[in-house]
């Protein structure tokens, strides 16, 4: 039986060289992980480690707790959920991603543009097209034309 405590005591460190231990937990390690992520009294860098560990575990069951720390009030957190979602075989993520583009912090509005490109759909294809047209710093419409390359190359539609 994994506890709490077994979990924390991967994590923590600079290096987070627990990462493979919880990933090999697997899905006995699914609900501590969810549950140090939604607790927002834990430091925020532990957060991100459980954002990452889910993502590596890629457990369904794990991506309620991820998708919503998307709307968490720090910008880091909410790049490393985008990330981690990703990660999560199964899981709808798109939506949740483009969501992220009206984000109020530009950093996060890049790495959703990325991590779309990576994921690649038409709608997507339309929504960064649309992005296009908008006012934004110079480096997100940098971001968006490297995304539309990379959905041509894939041939998305």
């Amino acid at each position: 039986m994994v506890t709490l405590q077994d979990v924390l005591g991967l994590m923590g460190d600079d290096e987070f060289t627990g990462l493979v231990d919880l990933v090999q937990l697997g899905d006995k390690a699914v609900p501590h992980l969810s549950q140090i992520l939604n607790d927002t009294s834990q430091d925020v860098f532990l957060r991100q480690q459980a954002a990452v560990a889910l993502g590596k575990i890629g457990a369904a069951a794990g991506a309620r707790a991820v998708r919503a720390t998307l709307k968490d009030e720090n910008p880091m957190l909410r790049l490393t959920a985008a990330r981690a979602l990703t990660l999560i075989k199964g899981v709808e993520v798109a939506n949740s991603l483009q969501k992220l583009l009206k984000d109020h912090d530009p950093s996060v509005q890049k790495v959703a543009i990325q991590t779309l490109a990576d994921v690649g759909r038409e709608d997507t294809l339309l929504v960064l097209k649309e992005m296009q047209k908008q006012r934004l710093p110079s480096f997100l419409h940098t971001e968006i034309n490297l995304a539309l390359e990379k959905l041509r190359q894939r041939d998305v539609r």
